[in-house]
């Protein structure tokens, strides 16, 4: 299973960024989103796995990067 990070920019876009799950549930993220639009901060960020991905990014919608939810789709059969 594959496991994402949701962190919000300056401008308030949300950008995903691949990460791995502890196993105390913690998730520790890439240095830069999927994207390499932005680098991680050690602000709070949602931890996701990759179906929770696909569909949080749907309903919060244009906020989210356009190429980071594209990867999500692009990957789609490589679970």
């Amino acid at each position: 299973m594959r496991y994402y990070t949701l962190q919000k920019n300056e401008q308030g876009e949300l950008h995903l960024f691949e990460a791995q799950k502890t196993q105390e549930g913690r998730y520790i993220s890439k240095k830069y989103s999927i994207c390499n639009a932005m680098e991680k901060d050690d602000g709070y960020s949602y931890g996701l796995n990759e179906d929770e991905a696909r569909t949080g990014c749907a309903e919060i919608g244009r906020r989210v990067c356009g190429a980071c939810v594209s990867h999500l789709y692009g990957n789609y059969n490589q679970k």
